[in-house]
């Protein structure tokens, strides 16, 4: 599954299934803070690399190419209900990549069956919050000291959804 965007004369934006091959970027972006802060995880998630290859054996998991070189990762677990996640390394973000990732990835998620989306956001992910606003997600719960990190701390989050209209 690939999913492409490109524009005459404009760098490529892929999202593809990731794979084994993939174990090396997935297994630095996730055990540094780097990439993992703006989701709670302020040094990483410590994970082994069997965990980042069981991960990517799931199937959810999607990496992203800007021009054939690895930027993030897009990922989605169905509990019911579409949940997403999203991570572009900082030297993509702020740059309106995330909308176009996302835009492609839900048009995948449309055709693959979802009528829903879900995603859980830290209240301190402003960024976060703004792109999701920008895109259709509405705010409808605030979860006051409802997410413990790693270090023991109590932290805001707020669920966001986006409806589909047909």
């Amino acid at each position: 599954m690939l999913l492409k965007l490109d524009a005459l004369g404009s760098p490529t934006l892929e999202i593809r299934r990731a794979n084994e091959d993939d174990t090396d970027f997935f297994y630095k972006w996730w055990n540094t803070g780097e990439l993992m802060k703006n989701v709670g995880f302020d040094d990483g998630l410590n994970i082994s690399r069997e965990n980042v290859i069981k991960s990517i054996s799931s199937g959810n998991l999607f990496i992203v190419l800007y021009d054939n070189f690895p930027i993030g990762e897009v990922n989605y677990k169905v509990r019911g209900i579409y949940e997403f996640g999203i991570k572009l390394i900082p030297d993509f973000q702020n740059k309106g990549l995330g909308k176009k990732v996302l835009t492609l990835f839900f048009d995948y998620l449309y055709y693959i069956g979802a009528k829903d989306l879900t995603a859980d956001v830290l209240v301190s992910n402003k960024r976060a919050i703004k792109l999701y606003s920008s895109i259709g997600f509405k705010v409808i719960e605030e979860k006051k000291g409802g997410w413990i990190d790693p270090d023991g701390t109590a932290r805001d989050y707020l669920i966001m959804v986006k409806k589909y209209e047909y």
